[in-house]
């Protein structure tokens, strides 16, 4: 009846993890999630600042065509003027 009494030998977990094993793999799950978001704005970002620059492009080109169909279209009108009284 002693026998029950006897300690036993104790079993431990064979991979046991310690608080701060547990602390730094979540730190670093949470550091590679803001790293991700943070990336991710940096590419939305750049990407709305592309579409800005060829927007502001689009429109200098518009602009400067038109200047220079009026100046052409100046141009023209003077010089037909010029064989008009020639003429």
């Amino acid at each position: 009846m002693l026998e029950r009494f006897k300690p036993k030998p104790m079993v431990q977990a064979e991979a046991l993890e310690s608080r701060e094993e547990i602390r730094r793999r979540q730190l670093e799950t949470v550091r590679a999630a803001r790293a991700a978001a943070k990336e991710a704005a940096r590419l939305a970002a750049e990407a709305q600042r592309m579409t800005e620059l060829e927007a502001k492009r689009g429109e200098r080109k518009q602009r400067k065509a038109t200047t220079k169909a009026e100046q052409r279209a100046a141009r023209e009108a003077k010089a037909a003027m010029r064989r008009a009284t020639m003429r």
